[in-house]
């Protein structure tokens, strides 16, 4: 029996970066080069829907349903807006709940919070503790609503 064996040299990855994350997809294509990097959300520069993937046998992702923006980190990252935490607490509490303790447990070894970002015009480091008890409990995050971008450090 003959097998067919593909090398990854051969393989096409696609990647789930959206149009506004256009610079990551070609600067990985220049670094990663003659190997194949795709992403179906950006295609020529177009706005395309997530569901474009489908077409391509490609399941829409899990966090796409949940109406996160990317699927990048499990919906978690350092570098995410405050409206990318609110909605982590608010859809999968489990995980901002884990992510709240690494940060602590990073804290009380002299590490920086996670969160730095402008509140009141002023750069202010938050930790996720703070802003769940500050912000997400009490119902005032819903001004930090569309900062949800991606970081840009996954690729």
């Amino acid at each position: 029996m003959t097998e067919t064996v593909r090398s990854l040299d051969s393989c096409e990855v696609h990647l789930g970066i959206d149009y506004s994350e256009h610079h990551r997809l070609t600067r990985l294509q220049k670094y990663m080069y003659p190997k194949i990097y795709r992403s179906t959300l950006v295609e020529d520069g177009r706005i395309i829907s997530k569901d474009y993937s489908e077409q391509f046998g490609i399941k829409k992702p899990y966090l796409y349903s949940l109406n996160f923006g990317h699927n990048n980190c499990g919906g978690f990252c350092v570098k995410a807006g405050l409206g990318q935490f609110k909605l982590l607490y608010e859809q999968l509490p489990e995980r901002y709940s884990f992510h709240e303790q690494q940060e602590q447990e990073a804290i009380a070894i002299g590490g920086k919070p996670f969160l730095a970002k402008q509140i009141n015009n002023k750069k202010r480091y938050i930790s996720m503790k703070d802003y769940r008890i500050e912000y997400l409990e009490k119902g005032k995050a819903e001004q930090f609503k569309f900062d949800i971008g991606g970081c840009g450090c996954a690729i």
